[in-house]
């Protein structure tokens, strides 16, 4: 699964985790860092992701968890400055 925004893009690698690269001021790679990455990062602590979305300034994984409801994780910049 691959998703581009306008300034950064993230897939989801077999295995469950997802690499992203871009700009990442807002912390939208996911790696813990606010620098902009030219070759694909690692998303911190991401282990069993099924499906990625690039948002403007803002990632998210649908993730699948060991109950049949899974759940969403996402990083970046939530619109309320945190």
């Amino acid at each position: 699964d691959v998703s581009c925004s306008y300034y950064h893009t993230c897939a989801t690698l077999l295995g469950g985790t997802i690499k992203c690269w871009g700009l990442n001021d807002n912390g939208q790679l996911g790696d813990g860092t606010a620098s902009t990455r030219l070759s694909p990062v690692f998303v911190d602590s991401m282990s069993t992701a099924t499906a990625v979305e690039a948002g403007r300034l803002f990632s998210c994984a649908l993730v699948s968890t060991m109950t049949t409801t899974g759940g969403v994780k996402c990083w970046g910049y939530n619109g309320d400055g945190a």
